[in-house]
């Protein structure tokens, strides 16, 4: 099961909850890349661009995918990459998008220092309403559902579990 959706949606908090109340394990994509090159990514990314970014986090995409019964929290920016869009296909998994507004964005960001800005000539809530101008279909194409994740984290967790089980009990077809 996997988890899409803007910076600041709660994708990493819900993850380890979410597999909790499923019995499973989970993996957050951006600190497995971390454990993975042994360096912040802020740091990683500033000393080896975007481009290695995204090479690092398809083949980090790709291996926690071969995992069966885990609940992946991706990063934001997982959408665009190609080459992630099919290896979100391929996980034959229910891709699940926390979705959140910039304005709620901001708010859950305004204290965060840690997270590299993508456009950085702009002002926060700018950079913020453009990467949603072009992430959002792609977070839309990409997902089986969309849920509202500016609700309360009990919210959210329920809202999700819900859907996970039915959509788990599912027969499934040949």
């Amino acid at each position: 099961m996997i988890l899409i959706g803007p910076r600041a949606a709660g994708k990493s908090s819900l993850a380890p909850r979410l597999a909790q109340a499923l019995g499973w394990a989970h993996i957050d994509l951006d600190q497995a890349m971390s454990d993975r090159v042994n360096s912040d990514l802020s740091e990683w990314i500033t000393a080896r661009g975007w481009k290695a970014f995204r090479a690092l986090e398809c083949e980090t995409l790709a291996n926690a995918t071969r995992r069966g019964n885990h609940v992946i929290a991706c990063g934001a920016g997982i959408v665009e990459s190609q080459a992630n869009h099919a290896g979100l296909r391929a996980a034959h998994s229910i891709t699940l998008w926390l979705d959140i507004e910039p304005n709620e964005q901001e708010r859950r960001l305004l204290s965060d220092t840690s997270r590299p800005r993508l456009e950085p000539e702009q002002s926060l809530i700018q950079e913020l309403h453009l990467v949603d101008k072009r992430r959002r279909a792609l977070y839309s194409d990409l997902s089986d559902q969309r849920f509202d994740a500016a609700v309360a984290p009990d919210q959210l967790l329920s809202t999700c579990f819900n859907y996970i089980q039915q959509w788990l009990d599912q027969p499934t077809s040949n």
